[in-house]
């Protein structure tokens, strides 16, 4: 779900002056607190006034996504989760913003979801997670399983999102850090550029969000 524009703002500043209390913005420190300055530019572009500007956003920005695809590959998402500062959430936000605009999500042949076996596993994904009395692990676990034992091919982004499903509601913090090890490890195969983060943020997979609800369960 879309964050309202006003608290991602009233967030955004108050995270600012977090880092400039702590002094965390003087030049001389510019190598310190990189994940709270990173996540500061991510929320800064997630409220941009014109979403269609998110289109080739890391394509074009090198020195946005290079930081980004470090901390997307490099960095234990373990530690991500620890830090406290919601990275996922807000790329989820960027991801969320693109379904704004008419035309810039993935169409199906990107997204691998021509093939109707993937089409049945977003269907009961979505229900999993939509259910009544809250999130149905078991029927989530359940579609990411019989998705990922169907070898379908041609669905990368998909299988990912199978994958983020299962840490999503992994029963226990230790099985989930390792599903989360695996996702890791997928993404480092998939994602290698600004341009392929760029398509990867342009999905209709709700892939950023469950990786969002994973990590964040970890956060101290």
């Amino acid at each position: 779900a879309l964050v309202p524009k006003e608290v991602m703002i009233s967030t955004l500043e108050s995270g600012v002056a977090d880092l400039r209390g702590h002094s965390a913005l003087a030049p001389e420190l510019s190598h310190e607190c990189g994940l709270g300055k990173l996540s500061i530019q991510l929320m800064t572009m997630s409220t941009i006034e014109d979403p269609s500007a998110l289109a080739e956003l890391f394509a074009g920005v090198e020195q946005l996504s290079a930081p980004v695809l470090t901390m997307l590959l490099d960095v234990p998402w373990l530690a991500l989760a620890q830090s406290g500062w919601p990275i996922f959430g807000l790329l989820s936000q960027i991801n969320v913003r693109k379904g704004q605009v008419p035309g810039l999500l993935n169409d199906d042949a990107i997204d691998g979801m021509q093939d109707p076996r993937t089409k049945q596993f977003l269907l009961e994904l979505m229900a999993g997670l939509d259910a009544k009395e809250g999130i149905d692990g078991v029927a989530v676990q359940r579609a990411a399983g019989n998705f990922m034992d169907a070898g379908v091919a041609g669905s990368p982004l998909g299988l990912l999102t199978a994958m983020a499903a299962q840490a999503s509601v992994a029963p226990d913090a230790q099985e989930r850090v390792e599903l989360l090890n695996l996702l890791q490890k997928g993404f480092k195969n998939i994602i290698g550029s600004g341009q392929v983060l760029d398509v990867a943020l342009s999905t209709k997979w709700p892939l950023w969000g469950l990786i969002h609800m994973a990590i964040d369960m970890l956060a101290p």
